[in-house]
């Protein structure tokens, strides 16, 4: 499982480098700020789209279907909400930032709750029983059509505009692949289906991902609203370049972990040992990439991004 998701993620990550390299090139810092400046403050609502059900499912020792369908039509719920939570904000969004361009930006952006509210109990499911070959497909899938579909939209000259559909369309896209691969159909929702204990550890879940976004967006957020799009777009865009070698780890061996770990809940020696095994690996595989990124971030930054972004050069080895 892991070995199919590090594919993908090599994958996914020559679509995103792809897409920045080409995209770096036909838009400007102010453009991808404007995104980031949006897409700092979604993060939060981020947070609560799935309340840590998704997690939960995964965990639980057994389920049933009912179980399932009440929490996917929770997950929906939830979905819709943020949506209108966030696109009745948008106003709030443009006058925090001083920009009327954020107005439509965040209805747009908004519609992608929509999307992962409806997706949380397949792909809960799809992990739960280690399908880790169909993630894998529907994550090289979606990153690969949606790259492409930015870059079609930023060479026609939609400008911003081409990093937002790129954003709603791999939603749409991957929500789509994660229905068809899942083959799991919910059904109504039912009283008294067994889920409180479940709500309990996607409580824990959630409270943990409210402190991640605070040591993660708030930076781009203060950024954005005292120093405007451009600042945004070239400390993002060096965020991202940083993290793409840890993504190559991260990503695939997080999401082998939830369910493999879950499995050994009743055995700490084993769940111990795995645990380190697994982070001794992870830090032997990227600190010295992380080390060779800050070494020559100059030289990188060049390469990938093109010389109109050299200002977020000395951004890169601080982080």
């Amino acid at each position: 499982g892991g070995a199919s998701l590090a594919i993908s993620e090599i994958g996914c990550n020559i679509f995103r480098l792809l897409g920045t390299v080409v995209m770096a090139r036909l838009l400007t810092p102010e453009h991808f700020g404007l995104i980031s400046m949006v897409t700092a403050l979604t993060a939060f609502a981020e947070m609560f789209k799935d309340l840590g059900l998704g997690t939960a499912t995964i965990q639980q020792k057994e389920i049933t279907h009912e179980q399932v369908s009440t929490l996917f039509w929770i997950n929906a719920g939830v979905g819709i909400g943020l949506m209108m939570l966030l696109a009745s904000a948008a106003p709030l969004i443009s006058w925090f930032y001083r920009d009327p361009r954020l107005l439509w930006i965040a209805v747009a952006i908004s519609s992608t709750f929509l999307f992962s509210g409806m997706m949380v109990q397949h792909q809960a499911l799809l992990r739960r029983e280690m399908h880790f070959t169909k993630l894998a497909v529907i994550q090289v899938l979606s990153t690969g059509l949606s790259t492409v579909i930015g870059i079609a939209l930023a060479w026609k000259g939609f400008e911003y505009w081409a990093l937002v559909w790129k954003e709603v369309s791999r939603a749409v896209i991957q929500t789509s692949a994660t229905w068809i691969m899942s083959h799991w159909v919910p059904g109504f929702p039912t009283r008294g289906a067994g889920v409180r204990t479940m709500f309990q550890t996607g409580s824990h879940v959630t409270g943990f991902n409210i402190l991640a976004f605070a040591s993660r967006s708030l930076d781009q957020v203060l950024l954005g609203r005292f120093w405007g799009p451009g600042p945004v777009g070239l400390y993002k865009q060096a965020a991202q370049i940083l993290m793409l070698p840890v993504s190559l780890f991260s990503y695939p061996i997080a999401y082998v972990m939830t369910p493999a770990l879950s499995a050994l809940q009743g055995e700490p020696d084993r769940y111990r040992s795995y645990y380190k095994k697994v982070v001794s690996f992870m830090a032997f595989g990227y600190m010295p990439m992380i080390a060779y990124l800050a070494l020559y971030s100059g030289s990188i930054i060049a390469l990938v991004l093109g010389e109109k972004w050299m200002d977020s050069s000395p951004v890169l080895p601080i982080l």
